[in-house]
């Protein structure tokens, strides 16, 4: 394989080459990138023939590196930590008059290194994780137009929440309850956890309610509505959690009903028992969907390094 230290020359039975630049980027979208060019020809002068068996046979006498081959494993000068965790993605070759070609191979990750990790002998690596926020209303039917108690964060409420009354008889009035939904979006590494293992996970937590204080909201006032997986590139997929915090803890106003079926109503003509319920859901902590790993945990919550 390629020395760049000792000048890149190198050569196989059937084959010369030498390294002659190399170039690292970083996109706006977190992609390292690593492109390195040889010059590869023929030891009996032959026209480099890349479309054929030469392409098959650079590979097998280690001209050229392998699709998906680590570039730690082809380059044997030091390389930076992100470097160091890139892979062969594609090798683009170009025609030379004296019938050698170039072969431009770029190596690429989404890992990413913690910047106060660098010098560590174990850096801190992750892929790309991000939070989306949207606020919307909801449409809730109330009998009371303000209340003495709110809405719980757990069980229903048995009696009365008092307050005042939204003086429409039966009929009640529609306020607006203010929600947040947000989603988590981690890509993850075919390689270290297999797509079909973090999707026999998934049932953990749909439908499900929060347990503890998960984005800064309280315990019992987020759900998850849904999760899914989609294959991003190469060994990477990303997993997306969707979430729905409510400000009234996803309760309903709900009036006692006479025996005729009707809102049961006071003399005053309003309705005489109005309690907070909701759809019985099981708890969990969604802070597990984490690990354990508070640098995670922080670059999703806070957009940021801890």
């Amino acid at each position: 394989m390629p020395i760049l230290s000792n000048g890149g020359q190198y050569q196989s039975a059937n084959y010369f080459g030498s390294f002659i630049a190399s170039n690292t980027s970083v996109s706006d979208d977190n992609v390292t990138t690593v492109s390195l060019q040889y010059v590869i020809g023929r030891l009996n002068g032959a026209t480099v023939n890349y479309n054929g068996d030469d392409y098959k046979n650079m590979v097998t006498e280690l001209m050229l590196p392998q699709m998906g081959q680590d570039l730690s494993t082809w380059e044997t000068v030091p390389l930076t930590n992100a470097q160091s965790l890139c892979r062969l993605r594609e090798i683009e070759f170009e025609s030379m008059k004296t019938g050698e070609c170039v072969a431009t191979c770029r190596f690429s990750t989404l890992y990413t290194i913690k910047p106060s990790t660098l010098s560590s002998a174990t850096p801190y690596t992750h892929l790309p994780a991000v939070a989306e926020f949207t606020s919307q209303l909801r449409a809730m039917k109330a009998w009371r137009r303000t209340w003495a108690t709110n809405p719980p964060t757990g069980s229903d409420q048995t009696s009365d929440i008092a307050g005042f009354a939204a003086a429409n008889g039966r009929d009640g009035m529609i306020i607006e309850v203010p929600q947040v939904r947000f989603r988590a979006r981690f890509v993850q590494d075919a390689t270290v956890t297999d797509m079909d293992n973090t999707v026999t996970q998934m049932l953990n937590y749909v439908n499900k309610i929060n347990s503890a204080t998960f984005f800064n909201f309280p315990a019992g006032s987020v759900i998850c509505e849904g999760i899914s997986a989609v294959k991003v590139n190469g060994e990477f997929y990303e997993i997306i959690f969707d979430f729905l915090y409510d400000s009234y803890n996803h309760h309903e106003q709900v009036p006692d009903y006479d025996p005729l079926g009707q809102v049961d109503i006071n003399n005053a003509g309003n309705a005489n028992v109005v309690k907070w319920t909701r759809v019985n859901r099981s708890s969990t902590d969604f802070n597990n969907i984490y690990n354990g790993d508070a640098t995670l945990k922080a670059i999703i919550e806070k957009g940021y390094w801890n």
